[in-house]
């Protein structure tokens, strides 16, 4: 995924170009987590002018989509009925427009390439197949890509997996821009597909899908760092509340320096995750809150995101906080146990050292009840330090 980002600025792309191309490659390394049939934001700085602007992208419900489709039990609905008309390749295309430089199709290259030759299965695509299984295997078309040479053999981590339709989708997408996907040679069996999952997507739904742009992100400062980040109804908004709580409490790398002072501040944070939801069980409506952090001399010292659903927020949160606040190097800053909540649950990673464990388990007086168990964000959490970039994943 990098190499092929690296590519693309090597051949004068923009970062837009770069992180386009990377997310394609994405969709394949993490297909469990995202793809061209869902959506997504961008937060994009423009470094000559200092302006940010957001790109909402995410998936939109169908025309005929009512409150009563799903019927009095949700979970006995046809899963086609949960299938949106998808924003991810709209969402591309516009932020290619205002700021790419390459070609369209050259950003697709990499991922095509990808694609046909195959890769390793990583642990947490691995883990998704596995938790799937039944689902792939009375699917012929999943089984075509999950299933190994010998069918009804489901790959496991680092057998080698390729995507081939899909690259010849990607090929049809490059040559033909998104409109192929939305109004164009692919939309009919796109269309057969959906109804044939019991979905209620129409052709005019495709069509008419356009992403929303913002040029008024989020803006908030912590320290000697400004934070801009994507506004409601993403999770821009619950971000800025959590740091802005617990800068009242002078954050530093003194704060984690003893069990004490550990325990304390995880209490801290806590607390603040909490705040950040305070209504019961409301969550924004995405939780998906790519961040750009400048330094006070507006310089990028940090970019940051995240995929694991209504946790996304938190830990992207506790990401910088280690990182910026707590002077940890970037890899720990990644690996290091996280915690998070649910409604009146404090949820602690088994891997958290035992000590500051165990007084968070008595000092959690504001909730009804703490149960620490494992929680491991798997998902992929992208974060540049802008003089050396690299790539780590939790």
């Amino acid at each position: 995924m990098v190499h092929g980002s690296w590519d693309i600025l090597k051949r004068n792309g923009s970062a837009v170009d770069a992180a386009i191309a990377a997310l394609l490659c994405v969709s394949l390394v993490n297909a469990q987590s995202m793809g061209i049939g869902g959506g997504g934001v961008f937060t994009i700085w423009d470094a000559s002018t200092g302006k940010v602007e957001t790109i909402n992208a995410r998936e939109t419900a169908p025309m005929d989509a009512s409150e009563k489709m799903f019927g009095k039990d949700p979970k006995k609905a046809k899963p086609g009925l949960f299938i949106a008309v998808p924003g991810e390749l709209r969402g591309y295309e516009l932020a290619h427009k205002r700021h790419g430089r390459l070609k369209w199709k050259e950003l697709f290259e990499p991922s095509i390439k990808l694609a046909r030759e195959g890769f390793k299965i990583d642990k947490p695509l691995a883990k998704a197949i596995n938790e799937t299984s039944d689902t792939i295997l009375t699917n012929a078309a999943l089984c075509e890509v999950f299933c190994g040479s010998h069918n009804k053999t489901l790959l496991k981590e680092k057998d080698t997996i390729r995507f081939l339709k899909l690259a010849d989708t990607y090929e049809k997408i490059a040559e033909q821009g998104p409109d192929a996907f939305y109004d164009g040679s692919l939309t009919q069996d796109i269309l057969d597909d959906i109804k044939a999952a019991g979905g209620i997507v129409t052709r005019e739904d495709l069509k008419n899908y356009k992403p929303v742009l913002n040029e008024s992100a989020i803006n908030f400062t912590v320290g000697n760092y400004i934070f801009r980040a994507p506004d409601a109804p993403f999770g821009g908004p619950v971000l800025a509340l959590i740091l802005n709580i617990l800068k009242g409490y002078n954050i530093s790398s003194s704060s984690v320096s003893t069990t004490e002072n550990k325990t304390l501040t995880y209490h801290r944070m806590i607390e603040a995750f909490r705040f950040a939801n305070v209504q019961k069980g409301k969550r924004p409506l995405s939780s998906m809150c790519p961040t750009i952090i400048l330094d006070k001399h507006s310089k990028v010292k940090m970019v940051v995101g995240g995929a694991g659903g209504t946790n996304i927020t938190t830990s992207v949160a506790q990401v910088i906080l280690n990182y910026l606040f707590f002077d940890y190097d970037m890899q720990k800053a990644l690996e290091e146990p996280k915690v998070q909540i649910t409604i009146n649950e404090a949820n602690v990673d088994e891997r958290f050292e035992k000590p500051p464990k165990l007084r968070l388990y008595v000092c959690v007086p504001l909730l009804p009840y703490a149960v620490l168990f494992e929680f491991r964000c798997e998902a992929a959490l992208l974060t540049i330090e802008w003089s050396t970039p690299q790539e780590r994943r939790v």
